[in-house]
């Protein structure tokens, strides 16, 4: 609430229902099981998504060897399209202000699988956000 407040969207001491009123729905929930990735691919099979939006860690050298990635299974075992963020990064949306800043966006390319879907949803993402970038596709390969 106090993001959504910081940005204009609701009031300071607003109550958790006027978050509702904004078509948000923000639930606790506590996940047992072998792992994060088990345990959240295990809950989308019984409550898929639309999106799934996953904060990464960017390992380096000898600790990407033997630390487990949490992320990337997520989503090569589920059925929804993912967002990475990596941490440290700059994002597209101010976190002071909610000002959306997004001028270009790269669609990486190549005939299988068919690239329609990932150009669609950057078309969809851009739309919903209320920005026009430029989409850029690039083919690397033969």
């Amino acid at each position: 609430r106090p993001v959504l407040s910081k940005w204009g969207h609701i009031e300071e001491d607003a109550p958790y229902e006027a978050v509702a009123e904004l078509g948000l729905d923000f639930r606790k929930l506590e996940l047992v099981g072998q792992t994060p990735a088990i345990s959240i691919i295990d809950y989308l099979k019984t409550h898929p998504q639309h999106l799934i939006v996953l904060a990464t860690h960017q390992t380096k050298g000898l600790t990407r060897w033997v630390k487990e990635n949490e992320a990337e299974p997520i989503a090569s075992r589920t059925k929804s399209p993912t967002l990475f963020i990596p941490r440290n990064t700059h994002g597209f949306i101010n976190p002071s202000t909610g000002d959306v800043h997004m001028e270009h966006i790269l669609v990486p390319v190549c005939k299988h699988p068919d690239p329609w879907e990932s150009v669609e949803a950057a078309v969809n993402i851009a739309a919903q956000l209320g920005v026009t970038p430029e989409i850029h596709c690039i083919y690397v390969g033969d």
